[in-house]
């Protein structure tokens, strides 16, 4: 769906799901990982099995403003 990079060094990749869902995934990095728990908990859940968020679709356009407000689209 897009891949967004936090302070030009960590992306954020986000998916669609069949469901209308989205998924954010980040790499290991405490940076990025506090930033992507503070816009995702609560409006989805955490995926261990693959290591990402499951945003639920009602909060999908408001996870990706937060996540634009602060991080480069790159793609």
């Amino acid at each position: 769906m897009a891949i967004f990079v936090l302070e030009n060094a960590w992306p954020i990749e986000t998916g669609k799901l069949p469901s209308g869902d989205i998924t954010v995934w980040h790499p290991i990095n405490i940076k990025v990982r506090v930033f992507v728990e503070s816009v995702c908990r609560g409006r989805g859940y955490w995926n261990p099995r693959y290591n990402n968020w499951v945003v639920k679709t009602q909060f999908v356009n408001t996870v990706l403003s937060e996540i634009e407000a602060s991080a480069k689209r790159i793609a």
